[in-house]
């Protein structure tokens, strides 16, 4: 996809700053919302904004040329499931190691929904986005990274993440200043600034992931695809994926509901991932593939 075309879906959608403006204005009301309740809109939103958004990916990889028959479709899901296979592998060896790379590579992720922007210049959004609930909400933040990998390192995993915050958050903030940046981003940006200083860890990774990250990058994927194809494939691989994860929250039972739920969604998203974010990056350099 050109870069012109990226800008246009990632700078003209209403749907972050309106969701935004919504859930700023909610917590300068002093509306709370319950953690069970917050626990609740992760699974459900999760499963129905942010799941879809990889379920294009064997469609992705069509284009990209790493399959054409039935037979390299078949090669390339076997791929894609054995890279997630090996990343819960080490997930459950290494979990303290594991999340911190997983964060990180989250971060080089999701500055990709500004790909029309040089890496320098987006960079720091993605490192703000997963390392700015450490800095604000410290304690909640520290309850995430228990379960997901130990009370012993999340302890150091929240301090590095801490360290990461500020300078991040200040090149951010920097960046508004170029040229190159629109009003519209600038907005975009601020508004993110300021959702992660007030709202809660997971209504905070709600608000980006379903109404910047999702969204954007389904946009971006379903370009090109024919359309036909687009929508019985993100259902299809979108609820094999959800009964994975139902097979999984009945095999948790060491854990209350709740922290289970937490567990298997983000656990979850780092396996999946891995192989994701490598099919993102491959496809985006054609060039260098020969391709037209």
């Amino acid at each position: 996809m050109s870069s012109g075309v990226h800008a246009a879906v990632g700078e003209r959608s209403m749907l972050f700053p309106a969701a935004a403006v919504f859930l700023l204005s909610a917590v300068a009301l002093k509306v709370e919302v319950a953690p069970a309740a917050q626990v609740v809109l992760l699974a459900l939103l999760a499963g129905a904004v942010g799941l879809p958004h990889g379920a294009l990916d064997p469609l992705v990889a069509r284009e990209a040329g790493l399959w054409r028959d039935r037979r390299g479709l078949v090669v390339f899901l076997l791929a894609y499931v054995a890279l997630a296979a090996a990343a819960l592998i080490l997930w459950i060896a290494a979990p303290g190691p594991c999340l911190l790379i997983f964060l990180l590579y989250s971060a080089f992720h999701f500055s990709g929904d500004w790909r029309h922007h040089p890496l320098w210049l987006r960079l720091p959004a993605g490192c703000f986005i997963v390392s700015a609930p450490a800095f604000w909400f410290p304690e909640a933040t520290r309850h995430y990274f228990s379960l997901l990998a130990g009370g012993t390192s999340a302890g150091w995993i929240l301090e590095v993440m801490k360290m990461i915050a500020m300078p991040s958050g200040v090149g951010m903030i920097a960046a508004l200043f170029h040229p190159r940046v629109t009003a519209r981003l600038r907005i975009e940006w601020i508004l993110l600034v300021g959702a992660a200083v007030v709202c809660p860890p997971l209504l905070f990774f709600l608000l980006y992931f379903c109404t910047i990250h999702s969204p954007r990058h389904l946009v971006h994927a379903a370009c090109g695809l024919p359309a036909r194809q687009v929508l019985p494939t993100a259902l299809l691989f979108t609820l094999l994926t959800l009964a994975l994860a139902l097979f999984a929250f009945s095999q948790v039972r060491t854990l209350p509901g709740h922290d289970a739920v937490i567990q298997i969604v983000f656990v979850g998203l780092a396996i999946l991932t891995v192989p994701h974010m490598l099919l993102v990056e491959y496809a985006h350099v054609p060039r260098a593939r020969g391709v037209p």
